[in-house]
């Protein structure tokens, strides 16, 4: 990407003798923190990226090509879900496009606050800042209701949460530049530490193995395995998972039903939660869910016309999951039985489902472009300013 003229002459932690605003950094912590409904959030994010449009046009500047790179994709998968989808639902059908166009709208809004604070310092302490306010309301829910303390990981989660996801990010970002937080984040040494402090033990007690992927994603990120050779290193480090989980079901029964839910009960559990299985019952549909689901977005896809095979079933078609089983939160604060699912747990089975392969190739490449841009820069020696920027968005990635 062109590096803003007030950026260019320190590219790595962006300070220059140019003011910029802080509203970008202060928005980054809002919009994370304040529990704004969905749709709020997104509408604020679509009205600055208006604003934004009307600035760029008055200013006859040429389109950024490698944003274009990231958002063109998500806009064809959009374009596709739309056409594939005409007749539908009309709610189902708008929520499907808002919820491919989330990405696509935060890597814009992400753009764009770059350009209004070419401070790459700010914005990241920024979401540091987030990560760990976050961490902090979750941890205090401890410290509000003790009696969590001797729940087992289901039931806290049924409580609280599953967690804060941008504590993950926070921790990523500590990481990858740590022991350096005072010259590149522009925060002192012990401030630095209690965030990180706080962020990991918000992902640990969160019991989330969402969370806990995304962090040691994070760390070895941080830490450089990514930044060269990362094939024969994501082999090694698969083996390592793999022969770990397979000592850790050859220690407990699988079976038990209070192991199942325990933290460590439902990491053995992966290959039979996720995998697609015989699902004979009804206790091995609710214990395997998320595999369930999956199969069933399969079989419905495969069962299509040629062309929906080619091109999904199209924004608006809901899943029939072929039984009433209780998944969302209803109004009345119960778990809801529903029959038809019109988000899937797997976001590529979704994809497939919703808009076929091509939306599939689409997202990879855009996903691809931003780790394959972030590798060019994560190999630079300790001095290098986009070192650690490389790093984070190979993770992100």
């Amino acid at each position: 990407m062109r590096i803003p003229h007030a950026a260019r002459n320190h590219p790595g932690i962006g300070s220059s003798d140019t003011e910029v605003p802080l509203w970008p950094a202060v928005l980054i912590v809002v919009l994370a923190v304040l529990p704004l409904p969905k749709g709020v959030s997104y509408g604020l994010s679509v009205y600055l990226l208006f604003l934004a449009a009307i600035t760029w046009a008055a200013s006859g500047e040429k389109m950024e090509r490698s944003l274009l790179r990231v958002v063109l994709p998500f806009g064809l998968v959009i374009v596709i879900g739309l056409l594939g989808g005409i007749g539908a639902d009309r709610y189902l059908y708008l929520k499907d496009a808002w919820w491919v166009s989330n990405a696509a709208v935060s890597v814009c809004l992400g753009y764009v606050l770059y350009r209004c604070m070419p401070e790459l310092a700010r914005g990241l302490k920024a979401f540091v800042i987030a990560g760990t306010l976050l961490g902090l309301l979750h941890l205090a829910q401890f410290a509000l209701h003790p009696e969590l303390l001797s729940m087992n990981a289901g039931a806290i989660r049924e409580r609280i949460g599953f967690g804060p996801i941008p504590s993950a990010l926070a921790f990523t970002i500590l990481c990858a530049y740590f022991g350096r937080w005072s010259e590149h984040l522009k925060m002192p040494r012990w401030i630095a530490l209690a965030c990180l402090a706080i962020c990991l033990a918000a992902v640990i007690s969160s019991f989330s193995r969402q969370l806990l992927m995304l962090s040691v994603i994070g760390a070895l990120a941080a830490a450089g395995v990514f930044a060269r050779r990362e094939w024969l290193r994501f082999g090694l480090i698969a083996l390592v998972l793999g022969m770990s989980l397979a000592l850790l079901r050859l220690s407990v029964d699988i079976d038990t039903g209070k192991f199942q839910d325990s933290f460590l009960g439902k990491l053995a559990r992966i290959p039979e939660e996720l995998g697609i299985g015989d699902y004979s019952d009804r206790a091995s549909i609710v214990a395997n869910y998320r595999g369930y689901e999956t199969s069933r977005a399969l079989e419905t896809y495969t069962s299509g016309t040629p062309v929906q095979v080619l091109l999904g079933q199209g924004f608006g078609k809901q899943l029939d999951l072929d039984l009433f089983i209780a998944l969302g939160w209803g109004d009345t604060g119960e778990r809801e039985r529903i029959h038809f699912a019109p988000i899937l747990h797997n976001g590529y089975a979704y994809l497939l489902f919703k808009a076929g392969p091509i939306s599939l190739v689409m997202v990879a490449y855009a996903l691809a472009w931003l780790y394959v841009t972030g590798r060019r820069k994560a190999g630079g020696g300790p001095n290098q300013p986009l070192r650690a920027p490389g790093r984070i968005l190979q993770a992100v990635a």
